[in-house]
């Protein structure tokens, strides 16, 4: 989403569905500039493409024409399509791209070219695929995390990366949304943050000495749950230090406070000539 677009969504005050409106207007003006040479012709001519037959582009506004007129006239026969008659349920084979009338539907009975209406249907159809998952920061509700690890070792030695086999349960109201492909910019994705504080140190007032981010695999819709490796880079000096990972927004929610159940764990870091990984995993949050 480029950086316009996210400034007039953070001048909205209306709410989610006046910030999604905006977005989905720039991406709907956006698309138009670029077309323009298409919507010129759009009441008598549908875009065509070297790859792409023009056969199937004139079934597919004949399907949309003949779904309109029969859901207006005879809903009951909506599959008995004006076609190889007498033969029945014609439509039946054939797609009938039923929820395209939403948009569809309007344009033809008021104009009643087929034309015209499957270009403006087309034409919505990029921006409202543009919007996607709606990238915005998660309320609390949507922000609670259950972290749980397979096994976290005792001890690791200096230098020694940290490959922890996570399980994340997305607990929360709505879907999590996670750089993958398509998306460039991480802006309101949630990651993995992991954390290392000296155990020495009072927990109110300590500040972590090493951090890391993973962005998770993939989206994660309310009540799923993923296994994703968590490769850890360790502090450089011995001693004994808290790790935590937990989920974070960025920008936006912290996952902290109630239903949120982050890894905590007590990891002793050793010189290279100890040994390690005690099997003995001292670690807080849900069983996997």
């Amino acid at each position: 989403m480029s950086t316009w677009v996210r400034d007039l969504l953070a001048r909205s005050q209306r709410g989610t569905a006046a910030a999604l409106c905006v977005s989905f207007a720039a991406y709907a003006i956006v698309h138009a500039v670029f077309a323009t040479p298409w919507l010129c012709n759009a009441t008598r001519a549908i875009p065509g493409t070297w790859w792409s037959s023009p056969t199937d582009e004139r079934l597919v506004a004949w399907i949309l024409a003949w779904v309109a007129h029969a859901l207006a006239t005879d809903p009951w026969h909506l599959f008995d399509a004006n076609i190889n008659y007498p033969a029945p349920g014609q439509l039946a084979g054939i797609e009938h791209f039923l929820s395209t009338q939403v948009v569809f539907g309007p344009v033809f009975w008021l104009t009643g070219n087929a034309i015209l209406g499957a270009n403006v249907a087309v034409l919505l159809s990029y921006p409202r695929a543009a919007l996607g998952t709606p990238l915005r920061p998660l309320d609390g509700q949507a922000a609670r995390a259950l972290i749980a690890a397979r096994y976290v070792p005792k001890r690791v030695r200096i230098g020694t990366p940290l490959a922890l086999t996570l399980r994340i349960v997305n607990a929360g109201s709505v879907s999590w949304p996670a750089i993958a492909r398509g998306r460039s910019e991480p802006t309101y994705t949630v990651h993995l943050l992991s954390r290392w504080f000296r155990s020495s140190e009072p927990q109110d007032t300590r500040i972590a000495v090493a951090s890391q981010e993973l962005p998770l695999r993939r989206d994660l819709a309310p009540g799923d749950q993923i296994e994703q490796t968590f490769r850890l880079t360790t502090p450089p000096r011995p001693g004994v230090y808290d790790i935590e990972i937990a989920v974070r927004q960025l920008p936006g929610a912290a996952f902290e406070g109630a239903g949120n159940t982050p890894l905590r764990a007590r990891v002793e870091i050793v010189p290279s000539r100890a040994g390690v990984a005690l099997p003995s995993a001292a670690a807080s949050g849900p069983s996997p």
